[in-house]
């Protein structure tokens, strides 16, 4: 109907029909492409947002605020604490995790929170990760003498226990890649002629501390996409603003990277990728405003230069679905209805590039999905591995146009029986490219 009269209009008065027709094009294209603030429950700093599907998603923040998505509403739910808490974690819809200040330590069970640690000598636990069930990991630190010492803590299915310290770190922020390997950041210590820990790596059943440059002083936030391709966020601490706020790790060392943050930054905050070509991170300025940088896999570029409110952390369910949360209760959410990504048209049925995105989601519990992308047409075959390479289940094997795709897996084998809990790598073959992720499976 408004179309009809757009045109009769046009008929009447070009300039008015033209107005009137561009306003329809605007109104009916998709209202929430890009970023866009939605309503918040709470005006408390939201500190952690982390999603189990599209329709599931929590955030948690000060004097211990935690708030849930249905897939339509963001609402306050009761909690047990009132200290600041700092992280949130789920393994599935009904085991999730939060950590706080003064050693507090949540778990959802499907139901409710509950508390299951709170040790005022354990200071302030910053994150926290889980690569199964029975296996967690929470990093944190504590003042000690005008210092901070960083300590790490162990879940084995019944108990938490500290399992590494480190005098003068303060441990911010963890990322498990398998079971065996992971890593944390934080504000580190510097150690004359050497370096400044700042980072530990765990493997083979131990931590390990790694210096670095002086100027990585101040981590906050870490994330790999495989075990020699991970990132990790900065703020300019005592070196000042020259200090590099986005650092990158190519399976040997760890290596600034320039970005365009503003110049009034005070650091960046959390950090997130989808694949190896598609990377988010938020940051706050000294004008208590965010901004919000976007990674394609050669460099960093300014998605928001100017949002209000500050932004701590960042979460993506895929490649066009991501979520932000910052200072009084500002939730803002990514959808790319557009097509369009730092101003390159993208079509709906011809991908630029061979992609292979992180599974969703991930953990799971049932049934995973993988979305990929083919630029040309090419022989295709997506296959499921475990850690020491054997192959698991072969999803797809055969002949793709070029387009956008996606598929489950159930977790079983190729003669479908169910696998057990634990990390799988998923990889794609189209043409002579290979693309590799991995999976968490936990029954």
């Amino acid at each position: 109907m408004y179309l009809h009269k757009s045109f009769q209009l046009l008929r009447m008065s070009p300039l008015i029909g033209a107005l009137l027709l561009f306003q329809f094009i605007i109104s009916t294209s998709p209202a929430n492409a890009g970023w866009q603030q939605v309503e918040s429950p709470t005006s408390n700093r939201l500190f952690s947002v982390h999603f189990i599907s599209e329709n599931d998603g929590w955030a948690v923040g000060e004097q211990g605020t935690i708030i849930h998505y249905d897939g339509s509403n963001w609402q306050l739910v009761e909690s047990p604490t009132s200290v600041r808490l700092s992280e949130v974690h789920f393994n599935s819809a009904t085991d999730g995790w939060a950590v706080g200040r003064w050693g507090t330590i949540l778990h959802y069970d499907g139901s409710c929170w509950q508390v299951v640690c709170s040790d005022s000598s354990l200071g302030s636990l910053t994150s926290v990760y889980f690569t199964s069930v029975n296996s967690g990991w929470v990093c944190g630190n504590k003042c000690v003498s005008y210092s901070y010492d960083g300590f790490i803590m162990h879940y084995d299915g019944e108990d938490w226990t500290v399992v590494y310290y480190e005098s003068e770190a303060g441990w911010r922020s963890l990322y498990f890649i398998s079971e065996d390997e992971g890593w944390v950041v934080g504000l580190g210590k510097y150690v004359g002629g050497v370096g400044c820990l700042s980072a530990a790596h765990y493997t083979n059943g131990e931590w390990h501390p790694i210096f670095l440059p002086y100027e990585a002083e101040w981590f906050v936030d870490v994330y790999f996409i495989s075990p020699g391709n991970g990132w990790a966020t900065a703020a300019p601490g005592c070196s000042g603003p020259e200090a590099a706020l986005t650092w990158h790790y190519n399976g040997t060392d760890w290596n600034p990277v320039e970005n365009p943050a503003p110049d009034d930054s005070y650091g960046i905050g959390g950090i997130y990728f989808v694949d190896e070509n598609d990377g988010w991170t938020v940051g706050t300025r000294s004008t208590s405003d965010g901004f919000i940088m976007h990674f394609d896999g050669t460099s960093w570029s300014l998605a928001e230069s100017k949002i209000g409110g500050c932004l701590y952390d960042v979460y993506f369910i895929n490649s066009d679905n991501g979520w932000a949360v910052g200072s009084l209760g500002t939730i803002l959410k990514y959808q790319d209805g557009t097509g369009v990504k730092n101003g390159k048209k993208r079509s709906s049925n011809s991908p630029e590039n061979y992609t292979l995105s992180q599974n969703y989601p991930n953990p799971f519990n049932s049934t995973t999905t993988i979305s990929y992308s083919i630029a040309k047409p090419a022989e295709t075959k997506l296959e499921i591995f475990d850690l020491q390479g054997q192959q698991i289940r072969v999803l797809l094997n055969g002949m793709k146009p070029a387009g956008f795709y996606s598929l489950t897996w159930d977790g079983s084998d190729n003669e479908g029986k169910p696998v057990s809990s634990g990390v799988y790598l998923y990889q794609l073959r189209a043409g002579n490219l290979t693309r590799t992720n991995k999976c968490i499976l936990i029954n």
